[in-house]
């Protein structure tokens, strides 16, 4: 539970939708993901509105931990190369 108060995440609002994306960045492990999905499934299942909006709360993991490693790599060749992300 630590690795996930401590992840990034990214709030993402769907209001043609009407739901309210958090989107947690892949945890340290496929392990630690693979624990965590069932808890952000039954959250998201709870049909949650976020207070003083009409959007549902939907929690979902954003990537893979080998898919956030490849980007981490990419984005760091991209700025060694002195490129513009």
């Amino acid at each position: 539970m630590q690795a996930l108060f401590e992840a990034d995440a990214g709030i993402i609002p769907d209001r043609a939708k009407g739901l309210l994306k958090v989107r947690i960045l892949a945890l340290g492990s496929n392990c630690a993901d693979q624990a965590l999905k069932p808890l952000l499934d039954e959250l998201s299942a709870i049909e949650t509105v976020h207070p003083g909006t009409n959007l549902k709360l939907v929690y979902e993991l954003s990537a893979g931990h080998n898919q956030t490693r490849q980007i981490k790599n990419k984005y760091t060749e991209i700025l060694a190369e002195g490129q513009d992300v």
